[in-house]
C-alpha cells in the first residue's frame, strides 16, 4: 500500500511534466506559424507619391484606390484610379486623369460590390465599371471642382457636391435628376445604401434629402466647421458626421429624425476621417495625420479610444461585427460589440488607412515612420473573419 501511495504521486508528476512539456512544444510551433503568417499575409503594392484613399468591395475580393498625384511624364497634377486584386496586390487596370491641383485629397466612391467606381475631384465625376470601361461622366459645366462623391448601392443614383455650395443627383444612363444651391461649402455627401435619402456636410448645417427629387426632409445645425465628414445607413435613418471647430478640435456626433442622438467631443485633429456600418451602429472615427481615432458606439460611449503619439488609424467592417485598429505598425482586429481581440499582426511599416470586409484588410502606409502620406498599400486575408 505504502508504495502505491508513493508510485501514485510520481504518476502524477510525470503526466504533469508531459502535458507542460507538449503545450510548450504547442506554443513554440503556434508561435512560428504566426510568424509566418504574419510575414506573408501582407500582400505589397507600391502607390504614386501623394494623397490616396482605398476602398474594400463587402466581399473583400476587389479594392480601389485613388491618388492625388504629380504626373511627372506629362508635367501637371493628376487623379490615378486603379482596381486591385487584394488576393495578389495586383493592379487590374489603372486609369490617369487630369487634376486641378497636386494637393487635393482622392473624392471616391464605389457600389458595395465594385460594380461601379465614381472619382470625383475635378470638374466632372467619372463613374467605371470594375473591368475598367467608363460609363458615363457626370459635370454641371459651371467650371467648380466636385469636391464630394457618393453613390447607391444599386449603382442607380449618384450625388455630387461642389465646394461652392452646389448639389446634383445623377440617375445612371438618363442624365441629372435634380440641382440645388446651399449657399455653402459643401464638404461631404453620403447615399444611403437603399438610395432614399441624401446627407450633406455644409460648412454650418447637415441636409437630409429625398434622393429622387432633392426635396429637404431634415435641416441640423452644427458648427460653423473648418471641414467635416458625413456618413449614412443604409435605410437612412441614421447620420454619422464627424466635423472640425475653428480651434482645431474634433467633434463626432450621430443623427436622428432631424435630431442629434449624441454629440463627443474629441481631441485636436486634422481631416476627420469617418467609417460607419451599414445599421448606423459604430463610427471609426481619425484624422489624417493619425493623431487620433476612436471606436464610438451606438451611445457614443468609446468602445476603443487612442491618441498619439503613435500614428493611430480605426476602421469598422460593414456588417458591423468586426473593427480594426493600428498603432504604428500593429494592427489589431476586435469583435463587437465585446471588444475581444480576434487577431493581431504587423504590418510591413506605419499604417496611415484602414479598411475592413469581408475578412480582407486593407492598409495605405509607409515604411517610413515619419512620413505624411502613404507610399504603399498593404492587404491581408484573416480566414477567422468569415
Amino acid at each position: 500500500m505504502s508504495l502505491r501511495l508513493s508510485l501514485a504521486p510520481t504518476r502524477v508528476l510525470l503526466l504533469v511534466a508531459a502535458a507542460i512539456l507538449l503545450g510548450a512544444l504547442g506554443i513554440l510551433l503556434l508561435s512560428a506559424r504566426t510568424l509566418t503568417d504574419r510575414l506573408s499575409l501582407f500582400h505589397d503594392l507600391p502607390l504614386p507619391a501623394g494623397s490616396s484613399d482605398v476602398l474594400l468591395s463587402r466581399g473583400g475580393t476587389l479594392a480601389v484606390i485613388a491618388t492625388v498625384t504629380f504626373d511627372r511624364e506629362g508635367g501637371r497634377p493628376a487623379r490615378v484610379l486603379q482596381v486591385v486584386d487584394p488576393r495578389a496586390s495586383r493592379a487590374v487596370w489603372r486609369r490617369w486623369l487630369p487634376a486641378p491641383a497636386c494637393c487635393a485629397l482622392p473624392v471616391l466612391a464605389m457600389t458595395p460590390g465594385g460594380d461601379m467606381i465614381a472619382l470625383g475631384g475635378a470638374e466632372q465625376t467619372d463613374v467605371y465599371n470594375r473591368q475598367g470601361v467608363r460609363l458615363f461622366a457626370t459635370g454641371l459645366d459651371d467650371g467648380r471642382l466636385h469636391s464630394a462623391a457618393d453613390i447607391d448601392n444599386a449603382g442607380r443614383w449618384l450625388v455630387i457636391g461642389e465646394w461652392e455650395g452646389t448639389l446634383a443627383a445623377f440617375e445612371s444612363g438618363r442624365g441629372r435628376l435634380w440641382m440645388r444651391s446651399g449657399g455653402e461649402s459643401v464638404m461631404a455627401v453620403a447615399v444611403a445604401g437603399s438610395g432614399g435619402v441624401v446627407a450633406a456636410a455644409l460648412r454650418d448645417r447637415v441636409l437630409l434629402l429625398r434622393l429622387g427629387d432633392g426635396a429637404a426632409l431634415h435641416e441640423i445645425p452644427y458648427g460653423p466647421a473648418r471641414i467635416a465628414a458625413v456618413s449614412i445607413s443604409a435605410d437612412g435613418t441614421l447620420v454619422g458626421l464627424v466635423w472640425k471647430r475653428e480651434d482645431g478640435r474634433m467633434v463626432a456626433e450621430a443623427l436622428s429624425g432631424g435630431r442629434r442622438r449624441w454629440t463627443r467631443v474629441l481631441g485636436p485633429g486634422s481631416v476627420p476621417l469617418l467609417q460607419m456600418d451599414e445599421q448606423g451602429r459604430w463610427l471609426a472615427v481619425g484624422d489624417l495625420l493619425g493623431r487620433q481615432a476612436a471606436l464610438l458606439g451606438p451611445r457614443g460611449e468609446a468602445t476603443w479610444r487612442a491618441p498619439g503619439p503613435e500614428r493611430v488609424a480605426a476602421a469598422v467592417a460593414p456588417d458591423g461585427r468586426w473593427f480594426a485598429i493600428a498603432r504604428g505598425a500593429v494592427i489589431e482586429v476586435r469583435m463587437l460589440p465585446s471588444g475581444r481581440i480576434v487577431w493581431r499582426g504587423r504590418s510591413p511599416g506605419t499604417v496611415h488607412l484602414l479598411r475592413l470586409a469581408g475578412g480582407r484588410l486593407a492598409v495605405l502606409g509607409s515604411a517610413d515612420p515619419d512620413a505624411g502620406i502613404p507610399d504603399r498599400a498593404w492587404f491581408a486575408y484573416i480566414s477567422s473573419l468569415r
